[in-house]
């Protein structure tokens, strides 16, 4: 046994040292049965609140309200247990310690709903971190949330207002979600957002305002990875200085002007990164060369999703032969 306090070890054994505690320490458990965790916490506890619980590699099922009595936890990891029921209130007496929380439950090919459904009532909730079977998520409404990673494996909608409740976040990751696409203004409300991640969902086309920012400290918002084939005017707002915007690895075909030069014109040090894209490198791209050499330099991977073979040429020779080509065509249509 490590500690002075109470620790779930092995499968079900209780340990404890023989003096009494007087700060708080963990609880790790590793079951077979939720009839074993409630035997567990029948038990008298010297002390009430511990700074995490952890549940990894047991067959629970369902987690009861009022199977861990009146013990509180400042943390709570759940971990590959075939989770698949989480009863309201069962973490009641942690409404108002615990920071941070994280669920993770292999696909088993069930569709399941947000497993927390009362995540809203943890007042100082700081980070979260959710990973599993869900098709769901509700609104959130948690003032202290700073971080949060979501990887919802059947989640295709994600309603405009999931964020707005939790304007200190800081750092958000959406993952492995088959989200078909991003309402306007959806993260607006994140006045200080410094990291957006989205990646492996299916937004094929990004509306005006989907991706609207209002955050001064916002330097990363990776969009790599998406089946990313459209991108509407004013879709990008917001971005700017140093932010990084990533949308490689995506299926663009072309480079709308009216979505791009915004974005161009207010980063300073900050770069787009277009690289792993199936470009048509036509007369969509002439508008490049209006900008000047510092502005060009803000847009990275063109010249690699056109296939140019950078070490006998370089984006000039492109940009030259596009003002020479498109001068008497029409902007927009390829014509190499």
């Amino acid at each position: 046994c490590e500690g002075r306090c109470w620790l779930c070890a092995g499968v079900g054994h209780l340990c404890h040292s023989l003096s009494s505690c007087t700060t708080t320490r963990p609880v790790q458990c590793d079951l077979d049965s939720k009839e074993q965790l409630a035997e567990i916490f029948k038990a008298t506890f010297p002390i009430n609140r511990f700074d995490y619980f952890v549940l990894e590699n047991s067959n629970i099922g369902q987690l009861q309200k009022g199977v861990f009595g009146d013990i509180a936890f400042s943390a709570v990891m759940l971990d590959s247990n075939n989770l698949t029921l989480i009863d309201e209130e069962v973490f009641a007496t942690s409404y108002n310690f615990l920071k941070q929380l994280y669920i993770y439950e292999d696909n088993m090919g069930d569709e399941l709903d947000f497993p927390i459904k009362d995540i809203n009532q943890f007042t100082k909730l700081e980070e979260i971190d959710i990973s599993g079977p869900y098709k769901t998520i509700i609104s959130l409404t948690l003032p202290e949330l700073t971080s949060a990673r979501l990887s919802l494996d059947f989640m295709s909608t994600l309603p405009a207002t999931t964020f707005t409740g939790a304007p200190n976040l800081i750092t958000l990751t959406l993952e492995s979600s088959p989200i078909i696409n991003i309402e306007p203004d959806t993260f607006k409300s994140l006045t200080h957002l410094e990291s957006l991640e989205i990646l492996y969902a299916d937004l094929s086309n990004l509306v005006e305002s989907s991706f609207a920012f209002n955050s001064e400290n916002l330097t990363y918002v990776y969009l790599s990875e998406n089946n990313i084939q459209t991108i509407e005017v004013g879709a990008l707002a917001g971005i700017h200085g140093e932010a990084e915007l990533d949308l490689s690895s995506n299926r663009l075909e072309e480079l709308q002007e009216g979505v791009f030069i915004p974005v161009v014109k207010e980063l300073t040090s900050g770069h787009i990164n277009l690289a792993e894209n199936p470009l048509l490198c036509g007369c969509d791209l002439l508008w490049i060369a209006s900008l000047s050499d510092e502005e060009k330099q803000r847009l990275q991977g063109v010249a690699k999703s056109c296939n140019i073979n950078t070490e006998d040429y370089d984006m000039d020779t492109l940009l030259d032969f596009l003002v020479y080509q498109c001068s008497t065509h029409t902007p927009g249509s390829p014509q190499m």
